[in-house]
């Protein structure tokens, strides 16, 4: 089994981190700093399937959590 590459792993963190603080500074993802610490929604998810919030500031439904 190949290991991933820890450069391009270290770098797609970085820019999720960035992504992350980007939309947060705007209030688009709401109130927490830490996005692992937020249930209701998988950001990640939304980062990865290059996600946005409509002009209302609603995020796409299929990366909320169902508590």
């Amino acid at each position: 089994m190949r290991m991933p590459d820890l450069r391009s792993t270290v770098g797609d963190e970085r820019a999720y981190m960035m992504w992350f603080e980007a939309n947060r500074k705007q209030k688009l993802t709401g109130k927490v700093d830490d996005p692992d610490s937020d249930s209701s929604y998988d950001w990640r998810g939304a980062y990865k399937g290059g996600a946005k919030p409509d002009a209302s500031g609603t995020w796409p439904p299929q990366y909320k959590r169902v508590k």
